[in-house]
């Protein structure tokens, strides 16, 4: 694997882990009917690293 997919696979990787930990830590619990500050990061951090 070249050095493109090694760092793609690994930021694919770190996103999912940060998912998945917002996740058991209720980031992303939304109590009213509004998109959360959390669901907006989740959503924004793949963009913005790429």
């Amino acid at each position: 694997m070249k050095n493109y997919g090694k760092l793609s696979v690994g930021l694919i990787a770190g996103w999912f882990i940060f998912a998945l930990s917002a996740s058991a830590l209720d980031l992303f619990k939304n109590d009213s009917n509004r998109v959360g500050v959390g669901v907006a990061l989740a959503a924004l951090a793949p963009i913005v690293v790429f």
